[in-house]
């Protein structure tokens, strides 16, 4: 997984790898906002709690990317991460190829659902996602259990960006055991 961070304009891809080594490259770039893994975002909370990181930079927003499979943050956690960083914290749904497929948007009235991409909702409200790497002959989509929970709004968002998005409610798969990044005090 990499880390996305954005200063005034620039974005910079920055590979995490196994180390923590990526932390003082952060700390050089000095980024207004950062997207990355739940867990590796919860990581710069603790660093910064125990002020052991600064980045008094970010002051945009910080956002948490999920890959399609992967638990859903708790409302604590979340807030957490408003309480450490002060500043706004939105979601964004990757594909396993780190590929962008719904985003939340200000309004916070749940994740518009990218171009290409199809969600169903079963009577369980189990949401099953299908892009074009699902599709095989003649438009016979074969859709995969994202282990989220949730449903398809059609209507428009408070925001003003037309089309469909999807509500999540919570996840079926749990955090992982061992979470090796966050700081051990």
């Amino acid at each position: 997984m990499r880390t996305g961070i954005w200063q005034m304009g620039e974005v910079r891809t920055i590979s995490c790898g196994s180390g923590i080594d990526w932390i003082e490259r952060l700390e050089r770039f000095q980024p207004e906002c950062i997207a990355a893994s739940p867990n590796r975002l919860m990581l710069l909370a603790d660093l910064k709690r125990a002020q052991q990181l600064a980045l008094p930079s970010v002051r945009h927003s910080l956002i948490m990317q999920f890959e399609l499979g992967e638990a859903w943050i708790s409302e604590e956690e979340r807030e957490e991460l408003w309480e450490v960083f002060q500043i706004p914290v939105f979601e964004q749904l990757c594909d396993h190829r780190g590929r962008a497929v719904a985003h939340e948007c200000e309004a916070r009235e749940g994740l518009h659902i990218g171009e290409g991409q199809t969600w169903i909702v079963d009577k369980d409200a189990r949401l099953w996602h299908a892009s074009g790497q699902n599709v095989i002959n003649r438009n016979k989509i074969q859709p995969r259990f994202t282990g989220l929970y949730g449903r398809v709004i059609l209507d428009g968002c408070p925001c003003g960006q037309p089309g469909p998005r999807l509500k999540i409610y919570g996840s079926e798969f749990p955090w992982p055991v061992q979470q090796p990044l966050r700081l051990v005090s």
